[in-house]
């Protein structure tokens, strides 16, 4: 839930900015008009921000995901090399 934080936070705060604007515009304030216009832009940025911190991080995350795989990968060959050392018996140099 927190990863949609501030999506949901700017919506909220968009919708609010969009109720003060109207309100404003019925009661002919423009000054209540102007500053639900702002709130309801800075909703908007909010959200845009939220949803691309939320796609960084998954991005991320998959990534992390991925290079896990790798090094298991990696971790299995080296077990396969270590054994077939072990079959072909000790060599020089090595204990």
């Amino acid at each position: 839930m927190r990863e949609y934080s501030n999506e949901m936070k700017g919506t909220g705060r968009e919708i609010k900015g969009k109720i003060k604007e109207e309100t404003g515009d019925l009661l002919g304030n423009r000054r209540m008009e102007v500053e639900g216009k702002v709130e309801k832009n800075v909703g908007k940025v909010q959200r845009e921000v939220g949803r691309v911190t939320r796609d960084i991080k998954d991005s991320v995350d998959r990534d992390r995901v991925s290079d896990s795989d790798d090094l298991e990968d990696i971790k299995d060959a080296d077990l396969d090399e270590d054994e077939e050392l072990e079959e072909i018996g000790p060599t020089r140099g090595r204990r």
